[in-house]
């Protein structure tokens, strides 16, 4: 209850464990001489494993499922490849039907389907171009043979984690010898190869956190001595008519121009400085608009609110004593 999909494979996404590469030669493009041909991951998979990781298919199909006995169709061998790697070598073409090998003495194993890619080395790497073969293959001998170390993929529409040990008790009804270890959810992959990020990212949080504690309570201070400064010109403004609502927008408005200012100069800086941040962001480009425009949003709201205290103090004044003490 609660599993949507279930697929296995022989590397999941962000897993730095049992990564294989292959040479991949493709039919029509010979290797010229001095040369080596590109090596890519391959991964191995059922047809159900990218429904259950949410890898959509962009064109063909999938594979064939084993027959009931276990054994893979008959028939050409079948692969599947990111649209990275169509993109790259089919460019302006239909890679399904290409044909592609991994070894110069196999035999040719035809595309039947093109999947989105998947980023693979981390979040802030690109997508790699990779190759997909059935789980269920056929080797030398002719007999059915499958890679040892497996994945199993649960699509889960709850808390995935407290469905473990009902997946525990699955696979040890199937075979209680088989041995199930590092069972998490995806997210902790996600989590373990972004740990680096987040750390630098928690501390720049942090730093702007006390940079901007410490510009409010400079705003603060500014705009307090320069009201205690302006005392007797404010005492004269309430005597003349002025309402403490003027006064305090008099005093929030000299406030906000000024940071206003700031923000500007800031923002200017920061679109030439955060490029050397691109390394570090996934899918948000440095010079974001949202980004900064909430970032000077934020600011101007700081100052506003370092500045209230101040003008409450302003629009309370007496201006009787005041001009009665000058």
């Amino acid at each position: 209850p609660g599993v949507t999909a279930v697929g296995v494979t022989t590397k999941l996404p962000l897993d730095v464990e049992s990564r294989q590469d292959s040479a991949v030669f493709i039919e029509g493009r010979p290797i010229p001489a001095g040369t080596i041909p590109p090596i890519l991951q391959i991964v191995f998979a059922t047809p159900s494993y990218f429904r259950a990781m949410g890898i959509s298919l962009v064109a063909g199909r999938v594979f064939e499922a084993p027959n009931p006995a276990g054994e893979p169709s008959a028939g050409p061998p079948e692969v599947i490849v990111s649209d990275a790697f169509a993109a790259r070598y089919w460019k302006n073409e239909n890679a399904v039907g290409k044909r592609i090998r991994m070894n110069p003495f196999d035999p040719w194993h035809t595309v039947v389907g093109v999947v989105h890619s998947v980023r693979d080395v981390g979040l802030d790497q690109a997508p790699i171009e990779e190759v997909y073969c059935p789980l269920v293959t056929m080797n030398a001998a002719g007999a059915p043979w499958i890679p040892r170390d497996l994945a199993l993929v649960a699509r889960t529409t709850g808390d995935a984690a407290a469905l473990a040990p009902q997946v525990r008790r699955a696979v040890q009804a199937v075979d209680p010898s088989l041995p199930l270890y590092r069972v998490s959810p995806t997210s902790a992959l996600v989590a373990e190869s972004t740990a680096r990020t987040t750390f630098t990212l928690m501390l720049l949080g942090i730093a702007a956190l006390v940079a901007m504690a410490i510009g409010a309570v400079g705003i603060y201070g500014v705009i307090s001595y320069l009201v205690s400064l302006r005392t007797r010109e404010i005492g004269i403004r309430l005597a003349l008519g002025a309402t403490p609502g003027n006064m305090r927008l008099f005093v929030t408005r000299q406030a906000v121009v000024d940071a206003a200012l700031g923000v500007v100069v800031g923002v200017a800086a920061a679109m030439a400085v955060t490029r050397v941040l691109a390394a570090i962001l996934f899918s948000v480009s440095p010079t974001d608009p949202v980004t900064l425009a909430g970032s000077a949003a934020l600011l101007l709201a700081t100052a506003v609110a370092a500045s209230w205290v101040p003008a409450r103090r302003a629009a309370s004044l007496d201006p009787a004593s005041t001009l009665r003490g000058d």
